[in-house]
């Protein structure tokens, strides 16, 4: 017991301290071992290589010398010859200081070693023959010397020196059998210390292990026994350290569990008086059934609780009720199995009466013995629908009153600082509401620059002297436009008399204030007509500056009369005319020219783009020199404009007129098509369904793959979806994959400009432009090609394609109905159909059942074929 009252921690340390040591000792006695076994290795190794090494040098360099004395005889050059005796000498000297290197290492016989330099210096008479047969110009018995006397002596030393590696590599063998005998008494030191250590190490573990394991099996006994449901088991085990904490807290645990079990049962009884004495209807369901009623259930449905308890909860809330939150019911089920957290929706419940009325129910799931558990609690939403009904008729009353009168209404927060406008303010301020900054700093931002200092400081004045506000400001538009708002605002204070909210109006009042700018306008003109000309004129000096403008041309550019005099006229020209105003001016100043008229374009103080004509001529001196320029400026930007607009008009309704032409041929096909059936045939269980998958999936404008074989009437269904929806005004547009030649689907489908191929001699609407804002039905896409799928698979995602032909981006809005009788999972494994296009299609998937799986329906069918035909032949036929 004396272990239990070390702490576990304490207790592993120390038998972890107490192996690692074990190890530590372990590991330095066998790297003592490893290190003498090294020693001796490294000095069997150095030794003999070192000599070995040596010795190479050593006939290296001999046969150096030979070869350079050989090279410099055979030149028969004297200067070589010099060259080489130094050459030479430099050779003989690393020779002598490799044999003294060989001298120190070698260990054997000395005498080899002497034999060997020996050898080279009885060589040495050799090589001054030689040399002193070059000096007495005899270079044929020089060269006969070195190649007979010469290399017969470098073999004689050669054998010498290969005496020295053959007694080196003996010793070396010998050294290798001492190494084997000291690794093998190594080995065997160092496996009996890991035994050793190994053991002690052990020993060790199980002594610690097994003071935390039994009491924790312990422990894990007694959980067991309470999870059986036996309470009053008791643990008797103590002790000092964690595990003694531990089952002090199971102990602790198992009379806070007791406690836990009586409130329980307190908070069931508080639980049903609170159900029975609430005011909404609290309903609990097990397996689809109800298994309880409050008293506000019963008042709500007219059931009572003996009537309603056991019974399946369709009886109330039909299944078909809940169709659109099934998913959200499964999901609450995956995901909340263990928890109370719940589902709001807005759904409809039916009375014991037969009436239906519409209720808000929370949902919220828990578990219990491995039920799983649905409490519902409903409330008759009948009155608060009506409600929201009238709320709704006067927000669109206000909406529409605000809208005539151009006026829209805003609320400041002052504490928050957030700031709402109605939807009329935002059309009057030309602003996306999601791209508003909801704040009164956004608000000054769209104030006309000139005027935001103005309006801060009345409406910082209204605050301070607590009075209404009323002003006229300007706004301007992302286009440049500018308009005039009316603004009033009244302020609300708190007991404190600090402001708390601003409530105002803003109206446009632009085209009253600008009638009213015209018309003082108009007077002054009328009044200074003498002054002032009707269109802008100009006088220019020859350096192109400003000596004099009038105010129609400050008006028309927005310029006050003293910044224009500090410009000059390519300051306010546009980048791309001032090359042609430059030219014809240094014509008019040459003279080549009297005047000219030109159109160009200025840019005004605003940044805006203006057109205007300019009838400019050149004031000249007696000697016909220029003074100045005289220009007369007419503004014709509403002119071009409106050509601009024209010309797209034009072009729009070309596109419209071609469309149509398109979409006439197209239903003039569709008419002249015969269907076998009018409408689909059947009241079986399977084409029950595939009708209740179109009802379904008809309003939603998701993409739909109806699978089935040839003859099904996969047509027909896409027909029934498209005429369900929302889309059923536009047009069905049908593309068979199958029947068109793989050249011509491309151009079939997206439409070509003219040109675009060699048999384009117009231009075409493609099927996807002609179904814009309705459907389109591509029958038989497994045919469809695969250079084209990539095509068809950026329209689905990006709703735009380009015409062959066309860079130009087309924009629609297609709802995609495809069908095919192929397995195209089995065209993706062979290549022939994409992955993705194949996901992007298979959204919302509706198989249509052959006549053999839907053999209730033929009866059905023959009596309908039996009937069209008795028409069409004149025939009346009774029995079959």
């Amino acid at each position: 017991m004396k272990l239990y009252n070390i702490k576990i921690r304490n207790r592993l340390l120390i038998g972890f301290s107490i192996i690692e040591l074990i190890f530590i000792v372990t590991g330095l006695l066998a790297l003592r071992e490893y290190n003498e076994l090294a020693l001796l290795t490294n000095n069997i190794y150095e030794q003999p290589l070192a000599v070995g090494n040596a010795v190479l040098d050593i006939n290296a360099n001999i046969l150096a010398m030979n070869r350079t004395m050989e090279n410099a005889v055979s030149a028969g050059n004297k200067d070589r010859i010099e060259a080489a005796r130094n050459i030479v000498d430099e050779y003989e000297k690393r020779v002598n200081h490799e044999f003294e290197s060989v001298s120190q290492r070698f260990s054997g016989d000395k005498a080899y070693v002497r034999k060997a330099k020996k050898a080279f210096s009885d060589w040495k008479p050799i090589r001054y023959e030689v040399f002193n047969l070059v000096e007495a110009g005899k270079w044929n018995d020089a060269a006969g010397t070195i190649r007979s006397r010469g290399l017969e002596h470098i073999k004689y030393m050669n054998n010498k020196n290969q005496a020295i590696i053959d007694f080196a590599s003996q010793q070396a063998g010998g050294y290798l059998l001492e190494i084997k005998r000291s690794s093998d008494a190594a080995m065997m030191k160092i496996i009996s210390l890991i035994v050793l250590a190994v053991a002690i190490g052990l020993i060790i573990s199980i002594l610690l292990t097994g003071s935390i394991v039994t009491p924790l099996k312990a422990i894990i006994e007694k959980i067991k026994e309470i999870s059986q449901g036996d309470l009053a088991t008791k643990l008797t085990f103590r002790s000092k350290d964690e595990i003694g904490e531990l089952a002090e807290y199971f102990r602790n645990m198992q009379r806070n569990l007791w406690e836990a079990i009586v409130e329980i049962k307190h908070n069931e009884k508080k639980y049903r008086s609170i159900t029975e004495t609430a005011t909404y209807a609290i309903i609990t369901i097990v397996r689809s059934k109800i298994v309880q009623w409050n008293r506000a259930a019963e008042l709500s449905f007219g059931y009572k609780a003996k009537e309603i308890i056991g019974k399946p909860v369709s009886i109330i809330i039909p299944n078909g009720y809940l169709d659109g939150y099934k998913s959200e019911l499964d999901k609450l089920k995956e995901t909340n199995k263990h928890s109370t957290a719940g589902l709001t929706i807005e759904a409809k419940a039916m009375r014991k009466d037969g009436s239906e009325f519409p209720i808000n129910l929370s949902v919220a799931l828990w578990e219990s013995d491995g039920e799983t558990f649905i409490t519902a609690i409903i409330r008759d939403t009948t009155e608060s629908k009506k409600a929201e009904e009238a709320l709704r008729d006067n927000e669109n009353i206000l909406i529409k009153a605000e809208e005539i009168a151009k006026l829209g209404h805003w609320r400041l927060n002052l504490k928050t600082s957030a700031l709402q406008w109605s939807k009329e303010l935002f059309r009057i301020f030309g602003i996306k509401e999601e791209e508003f900054g909801a704040t009164y700093e956004a608000f000054i931002e769209t104030i006309h620059p000139d005027d935001r200092e103005f309006v801060n400081n009345k409406y910082l004045d209204s605050l301070k002297s607590r009075t209404e506000l009323d002003i006229v400001h300007r706004i301007i538009l992302e286009n440049g436009m500018v308009k005039y708002i009316n603004q009033k605002c009244q302020t609300e204070y708190d007991t404190d008399g600090v402001p708390v909210r601003s409530i105002g109006t803003a109206q446009d009042i632009s085209a009253r204030t600008m009638a009213d700018n015209a018309l003082r306008i108009s007077d002054e003109r009328f009044r200074n007509s003498f002054e002032h000309a009707g269109i802008g004129m100009t006088i220019i000096q020859i350096d192109d500056s400003f000596i004099k403008v009038n105010n129609s041309f400050c008006k028309l550019l927005g310029y006050s009369n003293q910044e224009l005099l500090t410009k000059k006229v390519a300051d306010i020209t546009h980048p791309d005319d001032s090359e042609q105003d430059r030219v014809n001016t240094n014509k008019l100043i040459s003279n080549e020219i009297s005047s000219f008229r030109i159109m160009k374009r200025f840019i005004s103080k605003q940044g805006q783009v203006v057109y205007v004509v300019v009838v400019a001529s050149a004031v000249r001196d007696r000697n016909n020199e220029p003074l100045y320029l005289l220009e007369q400026i007419q503004d014709i930007t509403d002119l071009k404009l409106t050509e601009e607009a024209l010309t797209s008009t034009l072009e729009e309704v070309e596109n419209l007129k071609n469309r149509l032409q398109e979409e006439n041929v197209y239903l003039q096909e569709e008419i002249k098509t015969e269907y076998n059936f009018e409408q689909i045939i059947g009241k079986g269980r399977q084409i029950k369904k595939v009708l209740r998958q179109v009802e379904q999936v008809a309003p939603i404008p998701s993409t739909v793959l109806i699978l089935g074989k040839t003859g099904t009437g996969k047509e027909l269904i896409a027909r029934a979806i498209h005429n369900l929806s929302p889309r059923k005004d536009r047009p069905l547009v049908k593309v068979n994959c199958s029947a068109l030649p793989a050249n011509l689907i491309e151009s079939e489908m997206f439409g070509h400009k003219r040109g675009a191929f060699t048999s384009a001699f117009s231009e075409k609407i493609g099927r996807f432009e002609l179904a814009d804002g309705g459907s389109l039905f591509l029958d038989e896409i497994g045919d469809l090609p695969i250079d084209l799928q990539p095509k068809l698979l950026r329209v689905l995602q990006e709703g735009e394609f380009e015409r062959l032909g066309d860079s130009k981006t087309i924009k629609v809005d297609v709802r995609l109905i495809a069908a095919t009788n192929k397995n195209l999972e089995k065209l993706i494994a062979e290549g022939k159909f994409r992955k993705d296009l194949y996901f992007r299609l298979n959204i919302f998937p509706i198989i249509c059942p052959t006549l053999k799986e839907r053999i209730e329906d033929i009866p059905l069918l023959v009596n309908h074929f039996v009937e069209k035909h008795s028409n069409n032949t004149g025939k009346v036929i009774d029995k079959i």
